[in-house]
């Protein structure tokens, strides 16, 4: 058995608040930088980039990546821990960062991207442990899980009771809604795709069970999609937005293929909410998508079909209308779309008054149709006029 965090803890001076057992109800140790883990490649067969610095003099450098005039990534470097924290404890949701060792140095890079809904970050730093504590989630937290794909190093993962050790090209998930932990005993690499579970075509109950799990990179599945999400993980600021949101989107199917087979081998099968999750999906634009076909097309009573909902805290038509304001969230970011008016976007899911398309947006996306437009696409204001 290894030292426990809690351990950890004492031999730092008590500095640390908590380790691992206060997660999961028991205690999760440190994976020596030397332990390899079972069927993952060298790093180096996944063209692990070399060292980073920050710039001499800084503690946190800022740059914004360009291509072709297009804002497409922004790139954070912080020279020691303290920066560190400072750039990633409040990025997204709340968290709490400790260094692994203390007194030494650290360096630490953080790239991101936003596609609509979706977050990408390529993020390489030195060791250190990151907790999201119970005390910081509320219930009113927006729920969105986290991919990673291990580039290079170790990691530990520790969610819902479980923990996965990931090497080079594994894969793991993890949902901000509950506490997890992530811990780095040496200098790692990895990108974090951070969405909506509205983005799988899963269940909240199939990923609830595929957190923390190690997805293997030599899995049948996974030997075929890991070249792919590894380079898109290590190049994604080099495209344009329409190319980047192409790309995404094959990046999230790969990874929809890869967590349906994970489930296969936990001997998960699809449920009746999973049925009639899917079907919504393959329907969404048909305007005589109610609750009373829904139910009629899966021969289940309609009381029955509210139950599937409201066991998951919401009801039919409420999924319905969020699904609806998704696609069309994704549809005002997508550059091939450009041209197309707001309000032939919200005819095309159902909503026919532009005023009440407008106002049930913003309230979801926190921004007006025409403003999400113009800060997905990096526009001058010209996405405003075309939608008027």
């Amino acid at each position: 058995m290894r030292a426990s965090l809690s351990s950890l803890g004492a031999e730092r001076g008590g500095r640390y608040p908590g380790g691992a057992k206060q997660l999961t109800g028991r205690a999760l140790g440190p994976s020596p930088p030397s332990e390899p883990v079972r069927g993952t490649r060298p790093a180096a067969s996944f063209g692990v980039t070399g060292p980073f610095e920050a710039e001499a003099g800084a503690t946190v450098t800022s740059e914004t990546v360009r291509r072709g005039g297009e804002t497409a990534a922004e790139r954070r470097v912080a020279a020691d821990f303290a920066s560190w924290r400072s750039i990633m404890q409040n990025r997204f949701v709340p968290l709490q960062l400790t260094p692994a060792r203390d007194d030494a140095p650290f360096a630490g890079e953080v790239t991101s991207r936003a596609f609509g809904e979706l977050h990408v970050s390529h993020v390489r730093s030195d060791a250190h442990l990151v907790r999201r504590l119970p005390q910081s989630i509320r219930l009113d937290d927006p729920r969105f899980v986290k991919l990673s794909l291990q580039l290079d190093g170790v990691s530990e993962y520790t969610q819902d009771g479980r923990s996965a050790e990931v090497g080079p090209g594994d894969l793991v998930i993890y949902d901000t809604t509950r506490p997890y932990a992530v811990d780095s005993h040496a200098r790692v690499e990895s990108f974090i795709l951070m969405m909506p579970p509205s983005a799988l075509s899963l269940s909240r109950e199939h990923i609830d069970l595929l957190t923390a799990r190690r997805i293997a990179a030599d899995s049948a599945v996974g030997e075929i999609a890991q070249p792919f999400l590894r380079q898109f993980a290590q190049r994604f600021e080099e495209f344009g937005a329409e190319d980047g949101g192409r790309l995404i989107r094959a990046f999230l199917g790969l990874v929809d293929a890869v967590l349906h087979h994970e489930l296969a081998t936990l001997g998960a099968r699809p449920n009746d909410f999973d049925r009639v999750r899917d079907y919504i999906e393959r329907h969404l634009c048909d305007e005589d998508l109610t609750p009373a076909r829904i139910a009629q097309e899966h021969f289940i009573s309609l009381r029955s079909l509210q139950y599937l909902f409201q066991d998951r805290g919401t009801s039919v038509s409420q999924y319905l209308r969020n699904e609806r304001l998704a696609r069309c969230s994704l549809d005002l970011a997508s550059p091939a779309l450009r041209d197309e008016p707001v309000g032939r976007i919200a005819a095309r899911y159902g909503f026919f008054v532009p005023a009440s398309f407008s106002r049930l947006f913003k309230q979801r996306f926190g921004a007006a149709p025409a403003e999400w437009r113009r800060r997905a696409l990096g526009g001058t204001g010209r996405e405003e006029r075309r939608s008027a």
